[in-house]
């Protein structure tokens, strides 16, 4: 059956439906290209779809490069990886979801400028009023006690995520009915859970939940009375906003990648050490009257990590480039 065309109105346009792959020769050629980068990953290449795209570019005669090193979740040496091609190909420009990625690529040699715009997401799945009783259901289902706080971690089980600081974290906690609700799945489930067997932690104190389904996710976000994290990995941690975005305060070991993103005392908190996360955490259980001013500036600073405030940042930085190109241009033919 076929895809009716269609058009999304946002701040840049969109286009979406059959045949308009064919178009981006021509698209490109109206915007003045001269080398196009098409990003993509081997999977999308493998199914052909990048190949109408090739075959418009070249009977237009754009001359284009294809980047297909994308990765879910990218760290450090994918931002490497990146400027080096950017590098090679000699890009007018490059794009950074944070000020500690931007600091990667320049310490690694671009000189071409680099932007930082955060990536967006869709918000509008985070921000549905959730369903009480279905929170209620989940919560006994989990055997997480009434009375319990609940700090919930969502992501992929891997060593570079740290989850292991934040066991020995519940575990410095004791007997209080505190839970760490651990969301997700990976290589390093069966050492931390390991960990957790050696640090005596048992159910309730923390719980593997395991994988869910993706539309299950902002419901599990909303269990979480604090998000918390102590990976100090990310190049910009979507995690973070989606919880935010939920109305869940977060409680984050401290990174580079949460400038402006973490706001202290309004949003949540970053810790340096035990110590200090402890410190966080008591403040926050003892003062319970905060929670629905926390929840809701949390939801609030989500909004500046919308799609379509992405979108709108994005265009900007595409027209000033245009316009430095074509006044570049300019010059040359004067000269």
């Amino acid at each position: 059956m076929g895809v009716s065309p269609f058009t999304f109105q946002l701040a840049t346009r969109i286009e979406f439906g059959e045949g308009y792959l064919t178009r981006a020769g021509a698209e490109a050629k109206k915007l003045g290209i001269t080398k196009a980068m098409v990003i993509a990953d081997k999977g999308i290449i493998a199914c052909g779809i990048v190949k109408p795209i090739e075959e418009s570019l070249k009977a237009e005669h754009v001359d284009y490069v294809i980047y297909d090193q994308i990765v879910p979740n990218p760290r450090d040496v994918h931002c490497i990886a990146g400027a080096e091609f950017a590098k090679e190909h000699q890009v007018d420009g490059m794009i950074a979801p944070t000020g500690k990625v931007r600091g990667l690529l320049q310490g690694y040699g671009v000189r071409c400028p680099v932007f930082v715009v955060p990536t967006g997401i869709d918000l509008r799945r985070f921000q549905q009023e959730g369903d009480p009783m279905r929170r209620a259901v989940l919560r006994a289902s989990l055997g997480i006690p009434a009375e319990n706080t609940v700090l919930v971690c969502v992501g992929r089980l891997a060593e570079e995520k740290n989850i292991q600081e934040l066991l020995k974290l519940r575990a410095s906690l004791g007997s209080r009915p505190v839970t760490l609700l651990l969301v997700g799945d990976g290589p390093d489930r069966p050492r931390l859970e390991q960990v957790a067997h050696d640090l005596r932690l048992e159910a309730p104190a923390v719980i593997f939940a395991g994988m869910v389904p993706p539309e299950e996710v902002p419901e599990w976000y909303r269990l979480g009375d604090l998000f918390v994290s102590a990976s100090s990995s990310e190049t910009q941690g979507l995690t973070y906003i989606e919880a935010l975005a939920a109305g869940v305060p977060a409680l984050c070991r401290a990174d580079l990648c949460l400038e402006g993103v973490i706001l202290e005392g309004e949003n949540g908190w970053q810790y340096h050490s035990t110590a200090e996360f402890r410190q966080r955490l008591e403040e926050f259980l003892a003062s319970p009257e905060t929670h629905e001013a926390l929840k809701r500036r949390a939801a609030e600073s989500a909004e500046q990590f919308s799609a379509q405030r992405f979108a709108q940042r994005v265009e900007r930085i595409y027209q000033m480039q245009l316009a430095r190109r074509a006044a570049s241009c300019v010059q040359g033919v004067t000269a």
